[in-house]
């Protein structure tokens, strides 16, 4: 029994600190992805702002990136026709008319996040100078590389955080069986204490039962009416007796539950030995 009770209550434990810990590694997750796409949104405005440069000094686009498979870049004319772009353009959903719009009529960088084939993509658009003609360029960047760093993240808080729950239920066992021992005490104290009080009820009753039968087997003849008067006298004396036993069990589950005001006086414990 007790054991069962000390897994129940690592398992309450560990229950308690596993939802402790998925609240906070979902806060934590989720801030350190917005803190990651602030980033990200930053790095890419300054990609945008070296190719705004870079093509009006006619420097390659990729060597701008560094990382052309991560980014996918777009140059298209005001009225929507394509210029150019790279391979990884339209697996970002690029070009986005609309944003290119917008951007020509801020007149000048502008970003959104935009619905693209792989997900939510954030995109950069800007006014650029092409060969002496005004063009918008859009540069978007991979979600993937957001997700791969949330996705280190969360291997790590998965890592830790099941590691803790090992620990926590090694500790919630042993401090379990501490915290049961008290319980495991008082419970023998308590099965030490029926038992007693079965022996001190059966011994009234084995004699009441043996004066009765005596009695019985009397009471037809007359010339017993004195040994009959004395059992009788035994029977009523074991009954006041487990009457008496009764009243204090009694008494003693009062106490317990708290029912009863005890008050505290200085007696004469040799008149109680006595």
């Amino acid at each position: 029994m007790f054991d069962h009770i000390r897994k129940r209550l690592t398992m309450g434990y560990v229950g308690i600190l596993a939802v402790i810990l998925l609240v906070f590694g979902v806060v934590v997750v989720i801030s350190f992805h917005r803190q990651v796409t602030i980033q990200q949104d930053k790095l890419l405005d300054q990609k945008v702002k070296s190719l705004v440069t870079g093509s009006l000094s006619g420097t390659d686009k990729n060597a701008i990136l560094e990382d052309p498979n991560s980014y996918g870049w777009v140059i298209i004319t005001p009225d929507g026709h394509t210029l150019g772009q790279n391979p990884t353009a339209a697996s970002l959903g690029l070009p986005v008319p609309w944003l290119a719009r917008e951007s020509l009529h801020e007149g000048g960088m502008i970003s959104a996040t935009i619905k693209g084939p792989q997900g939510k993509v954030r995109v950069a658009s800007s006014p650029a100078a092409q060969s002496g003609t005004l063009v918008v360029l859009q540069v978007a960047r991979s979600p993937a590389v957001v997700q791969e760093i949330v996705g280190r993240l969360i291997l790590v808080l998965w890592t830790v955080g099941l590691g803790a729950l090992i620990f926590a239920a090694a500790g919630g066992l042993f401090m379990s069986r501490r915290a049961m021992r008290p319980v495991q005490e008082a419970f023998g104290r308590q099965r030490t204490f029926i038992a007693d009080a079965s022996h001190e009820l059966k011994t009234p009753l084995t004699l009441i039962r043996a004066d009765a039968e005596v009695l019985s087997r009397g009471l037809e003849d007359p010339g017993n009416a004195e040994d009959n008067r004395e059992l009788i006298d035994d029977l009523l004396g074991e009954t006041d007796r487990m009457n008496a036993i009764l009243s204090d069990l009694l008494l003693l589950a009062r106490l317990d539950a708290e029912k009863v005001s005890v008050s505290r006086e200085p007696f004469d414990i040799a008149l109680v030995l006595s």
